[in-house]
């Protein structure tokens, strides 16, 4: 059985240091049912190249938690 992931979206942004930065956003159901956006500052560009095995690593495992918080509450 394929696991299930909660897809988000990865976008660059720069900091007020000027470093690039990756920043994954995506949206979640409260206790109450309303949908928040939720977001996650991964690294630098520098350190994760964009296709980089390293930068899928990291979302794939965000991903994951993010789906398994979903289950719990």
């Amino acid at each position: 059985m394929l696991a299930r992931y909660r897809k988000g979206c990865l976008q660059r942004i720069v900091r007020k240091d000027g470093v690039e930065r990756w920043q994954f956003r995506w949206l979640q159901k409260g206790a109450d049912g309303v949908s928040r956006e939720h977001k996650k500052t991964i690294g630098s560009v520098k350190e994760y190249p964009e296709k980089s095995k390293k930068l899928q690593d990291v979302l794939a495992r965000l991903r994951l938690n993010i789906t398994l918080m979903d289950r719990l509450n």
